[in-house]
């Protein structure tokens, strides 16, 4: 909680969507997309085991790219991956971002270097 999201460079100073780096880095999402929800999918989990609680899912609340909280939804779609917050505070479902190509092979920024 707290932490930015860190979106890599190309080697032309851009900040790509959706792509694999040569060395092995990616940026998955898209940097200009600040407000969204990443419903948790890979292990499903919508029970409390401490109270036996059912919920829709747990979502990864990231507002300004920080991680801003993890909470227990009662109402997200469970076939929906990410969500965008809209002007008004409403999630809207984006599907079309369940599982999109990627492209490889881009050359990423040179890292910066260090002064001793």
């Amino acid at each position: 909680i707290g932490d930015h999201l860190i979106w890599r460079a190309d080697a032309g100073g851009k900040v790509p969507a959706w792509v694999y780096f040569t060395d092995g880095s990616c940026n998955i999402g898209d940097p200009a997309v600040t407000h969204v929800l990443i419903r948790e999918s890979e292990f499903e989990i919508n029970r409390c085991v401490g109270c036996g609680l059912s919920f829709a899912g747990i979502g990864v609340v990231i507002r300004s790219s920080v991680i801003e909280s993890v909470q227990a939804f009662s109402d997200l779609e469970t076939d929906v991956d990410v969500f965008v917050f809209t002007a008004e505070g409403l999630l809207k479902p984006c599907p079309e971002w369940n599982d999109p190509p990627m492209v490889g092979g881009v050359i990423p920024a040179p890292a910066p270097s260090s002064v001793a």
